[in-house]
């Protein structure tokens, strides 16, 4: 989530702006970590973790963070991605237990629990870690023999692969029970007939993807794509074929998106359906990565996706997808451990450009920090959780985006969120706990 890196940015800042404050009033500090410090020179009373955490609760924000964190316990409130329990509007004890990984990298874990959210389906979820990064409890092993997430256990059967999942829980879950349709119906001929094409399309799109990510581009004619078009003066001379083959697929994929009416692939829905699921989570990587080791933003209006922009801002309005939605840094690190490396080729000079942008190594990273970033857009949708905007007194314009929120109260909103989860967490933070709560109660507070 974008939120883990805005954290890290402002904690980072944090510490920056009490070393200098400190540094003013008892001279030069040479390590954060330095014991040699003379505390008394700054305060007598530096307040520990446990006190820091008491007033980030007191704030506007704190105070709203709380009540939500307390609803999610119980199974109520918004999405997050560490929900151990989704009840909505059920009183009930969820007969279904969801086993997903833990830190939110798996792609078809995320593609399931958008679904369970959009139809509101009770259940209990554990988190177990994906094979790149820990190893899978003995007792879930057990249940699991191959290890594969997610899975799902109902009454003691466990089942796997996230389509089979999907397609279970929309047919146990239906519209006469009141939850919204995920696919069409039995007898609509003309709506499997499209989702089968677009499944197939989505296929051929991440294999295209696969192609021009993890393989070496060579010549602008090898790696796949249309030699031919090439050849007869059709083709881009600054692209390789992989390029020019996933570009291709990206258009087949517009192309479908501005057939409909709406911003879904299935018009006749005011709603993401499954289909819609089923891509953007490979999507979303595609954009990151793309970018990373392509110097492709296939965002960019130069590439005229119009129906795949329109498509992944009305995604970016639903606080349900942000929850679970990951910043470009935590993806292009997260990618090689599940996919393998990815070759650097494509655009060099954008690929530069936006490879240090993504890595902080352009200055974006250094205080003055800016409003929003070009390469992936923070406020087409609430840049933070709604709750933490109420209490603040942020509203989205009528198109439901916050793109022209005062950036001094969204800094505001930033800077006193961070505290509260830094602070939540303070004792695992730092090791040297005078210091660090020291630099949160300079900036956050003073």
């Amino acid at each position: 989530m974008i939120m883990r890196l805005i954290a890290f940015m402002l904690f980072a800042s944090a510490i920056r702006k009490g070393a200098a404050f400190v540094s003013k009033v008892s001279g030069p500090v040479s390590s954060l970590a330095s014991t040699s410090l003379s505390m008394s020179t700054v305060a007598t009373d530096v307040p520990t973790w446990s006190e820091l955490q008491s007033k980030s609760k007191a704030t506007v924000v704190g105070q709203a963070l709380e009540q939500e964190s307390a609803l999610r316990k119980g199974g109520k409130g918004s999405a997050f991605v560490q929900s151990k329990l989704r009840k909505f509007q059920s009183d009930k004890e969820p007969e279904i237990t969801i086993y997903r990984d833990h830190a939110g990298w798996c792609p078809y874990c995320q593609k399931l629990m958008l679904l369970i959210e959009e139809k509101e389906i009770p259940v209990k979820i554990d988190l177990v870690p994906m094979r790149s990064y820990g190893d899978k409890p003995e007792a879930f092993m057990r249940k699991v023999p191959n290890g594969l997430l997610p899975a799902m256990e109902v009454k003691g059967q466990v089942i796997t692969e996230s389509q089979v999942i999907m397609e279970l829980l929309d047919k146990w879950h239906t519209a006469d029970a009141g939850y919204k349709p995920m696919l069409p119906k039995e007898d609509d001929t003309a709506g499997w007939k499209r989702y089968d094409k677009l499944a197939r399309l989505e296929r051929s799109l991440f294999s295209w993807w696969c192609t021009l990510l993890f393989r070496p581009e060579g010549p602008r004619l090898g790696g796949g794509g249309n030699p031919l078009k090439n050849l007869l003066g059709g083709g881009d001379g600054g692209m390789s074929g992989s390029m020019e083959g996933f570009l291709d697929c990206m258009r087949e994929v517009d192309k479908e998106l501005t057939s409909t009416p709406g911003p879904w692939f299935f018009g006749k829905y005011d709603y993401p359906t499954m289909i819609d699921f089923v891509y953007v989570s490979h999507v979303e990587r595609m954009l990151a990565s793309c970018a990373y080791w392509k110097g492709l933003n296939f965002r960019d209006p130069k590439w005229n996706l119009k129906g795949i922009n329109a498509w992944l801002e009305a995604f970016e309005k639903r606080e349900a997808y942000l929850a679970f939605k990951s910043d470009y840094y935590t993806h292009v690190k997260d990618i090689p451990p599940q996919y393998g490396p990815g070759y650097n080729g494509g655009f060099e000079e954008d690929r530069v450009a936006f490879s240090k942008s993504i890595d902080g190594k352009d200055g974006s990273w250094s205080l003055p920090l800016s409003f929003d970033d070009p390469l992936q857009p923070l406020y087409n949708g609430p840049p933070l959780p709604v709750c933490v905007l109420k209490a603040v007194g942020i509203p989205p314009v009528a198109d439901g985006s916050y793109k022209s929120s005062d950036p001094k109260v969204m800094e505001k909103a930033c800077r006193l969120m961070a505290a509260w989860k830094v602070a939540g967490n303070g004792e695992n933070v730092s090791s040297s706990q005078r210091n660090a709560s020291l630099w949160l109660c300079i900036y956050f507070f003073l």
